[in-house]
């Protein structure tokens, strides 16, 4: 049993948050033998079809995830190619991940289930997984974190040496304790659901991106067939109504993902529509002398990219290794994370706003 199971018993770590990034931070940890505590919100699962592109698939190699990939069905389909017409000055076109034998396809990923198993991995490496809500994470005097967690029926303290922040944008556990967010522009995406159909079509494992008036849209059909639309605007946009009476939002999609909305759903409402930000943002400093923010709490890039969730399980690893490294008394291994994400972060937010000035 861990010690971190028993009532006041002190961790090497606690990391807040059970996403990508969390739940593979608190495996590494683990792994690496370092008494570790995860805590999650189990709130209901939102059906977000998130891309993980061949690029990523170095990665995926690297933090053993392939298998869990390609073998189970319910967290991820292959992706073998995206339509894309975000350049007004240009038809659409097609790229596809399988051109060449040798090619490797990206996954659409499931990110509700995606998340549970890569919590079920974290536990599996020896992290202690609670269910909770966080009611305070605080420094005593001494330096060691005192964390207070309420699963419902009672309330549980553990404390720990070291703190990661894992619980999302925008990172409020790293604010808190002296970080600065740094908002590089206000996106949100408008999001859409509709049920599994029971036809299935070639082209579910192609993503499509396309251009609009007012930003972008994005539609994709997750792994059990469920179809996911999202429109990415400007938040200012956000607020003006809808154009007509029962319409989900106030732009009408380009004609491919309206062709893929109108054969999934046959005229029917979507089943959910749920709002959220989708801008790129950071926090700086990303790292302190005993605490970590990774994932979305470190950066968060703008879905154009293609890089959140690639980015949220790598940072995830590499900061499990610095604070190994830091509790192994390299003094310089937090601040050495912190800028490298920080460096991806500003290359990937002058690559995006490229991409938009060529929506204009």
């Amino acid at each position: 049993m861990a010690r971190s199971n028993c009532p006041g018993a002190m961790a090497d770590v606690c990391v807040i948050g059970g996403g990508p990034a969390g739940a593979t931070c608190a495996r590494v940890l683990a792994a690496l033998g370092l008494d570790t505590l995860l805590l999650y919100r189990l709130d209901r699962p939102q059906p977000v079809a998130d891309i993980l592109p061949p690029e990523a698939a170095a990665a995926v190699d690297k933090l053993g995830l392939r298998r869990l990939l390609e073998k189970d069905e319910r967290c991820a389909a292959p992706c073998t190619g995206l339509w894309s017409n975000l350049n007004a000055a240009s038809a659409p076109t097609f790229r596809s991940f399988r051109s060449r034998p040798e090619d490797r396809n990206g996954w659409i990923v499931d990110r509700a289930r995606l998340d549970g198993a890569l919590r079920d991995l974290a536990a599996a490496s020896g992290a202690d997984c609670r269910i909770g809500r966080l009611r305070r994470a605080v420094r005593e005097r001494s330096g060691v974190w005192h964390v207070t967690g309420d699963d419902g029926g009672s309330v549980w303290i553990a404390r720990a040496r070291f703190l990661v922040d894992a619980s999302g944008r925008p990172g409020a556990l790293a604010r808190h304790h002296g970080a600065r967010h740094v908002c590089l522009d206000k996106r949100v995406a408008v999001a859409a659901y509709w049920p599994p159909a029971p036809e299935r079509h070639r082209d579910d494992g192609v993503a499509v991106i396309e251009r609009a008036a007012r930003g972008w849209w994005y539609a994709a059909r997750l792994p059990d067939g469920a179809l996911h639309v999202a429109h990415h605007v400007a938040a200012q946009e956000r607020a003006r109504p809808p154009a007509a009476r029962g319409c989900w939002t106030h732009e009408k999609p380009g004609p491919m993902v309206e062709a893929r909305q109108q054969r999934h759903a046959n005229g029917r409402a979507p089943e959910r529509v749920v709002c959220r930000a989708a801008g790129m943002a950071r926090n700086e400093p990303m790292a302190g002398r005993d605490w970590v923010a990774v994932g979305d709490a470190a950066a968060a890039f703008d879905p154009v990219s293609g890089q959140g969730l690639a980015n949220a399980l790598v940072s995830g690893a590499i900061a499990a290794r610095a604070i190994a490294d830091h509790f192994a008394g390299r003094i310089a291994a937090l601040p050495a994370f912190a800028e490298a994400m920080a460096a991806t972060h500003r290359h990937a937010a002058m690559h995006t706003h490229d991409l938009y000035c060529s929506l204009q």
